[in-house]
């Protein structure tokens, strides 16, 4: 499949604050159509590498297999989300290394570089809203007993977030039970989408 040629012809601020900023992107589309678009621009990150890092842990016991998420606050959404480990990619880091940060700070497992597989190009968040993107990856780990997780290294601003297993199987009927509580993740809840479109068509 091809793609008309779309050309950006300029950018213009349209306000910022300490971590984002709006801006007005021009552009001619594939018919010479002048356009623009309003788009929320993250600062102080590694892009336009990638933004971020998004992890899905997998905790393998002898006789399960569970996922390991995180619940934190999103003034955002002025509510509590449901999501998968991530955090921003800093400056001068690989998405290797922030990948493998993230999750010790997160949720305390400290694993080898080598034990963690990152997709080889960043996926998109939201692309109607913003030119944010990440690194979307996976990790198993082997435990003996679910129970005994190892204490997150938290930031200062983590300051809500905790983390939550949950069982693979039946995966979403548990989202559906927790989201009597708070906001699940759309990565997350297509994750799930996933696993149970898995069984309707083999």
């Amino acid at each position: 499949m091809s793609f008309s040629k779309v050309n950006v012809t300029g950018t213009k601020p349209l306000g910022a604050g300490q971590w984002l900023k709006l801006e007005q992107l021009d552009y001619i589309d594939g018919h010479g159509t002048q356009r623009s678009w309003e788009r929320c621009v993250r600062k102080n990150t590694a892009a336009p590498l990638a933004d971020a890092v998004d992890l899905q842990v997998f905790l393998k016991t002898p006789s399960e297999t569970f996922m390991l998420f995180v619940v934190q606050y999103r003034p955002a959404i002025e509510n509590y989300a449901l999501e998968f480990p991530s955090g921003l990619i800093d400056s001068g880091e690989t998405p290797l290394h922030a990948a493998r940060r993230e999750l010790r700070e997160e949720t305390g497992f400290d694993v080898p570089e080598s034990s963690i597989h990152l997709g080889e190009q960043p996926v998109c968040y939201e692309p109607g809203l913003t030119n944010s993107t990440c690194f979307m990856g996976h990790v198993t780990i082997e435990m003996d007993d679910i129970s005994k997780l190892p204490t997150p290294q938290l930031e200062e601003d983590e300051w809500s977030l905790r983390t939550v297993v949950l069982p693979i199987k039946d995966m979403m009927q548990h989202l559906t039970e927790w989201q009597t509580r708070c906001v699940v993740d759309s990565r997350v809840y297509s994750f799930a989408l996933g696993l149970a479109a898995t069984r309707s068509y083999p």
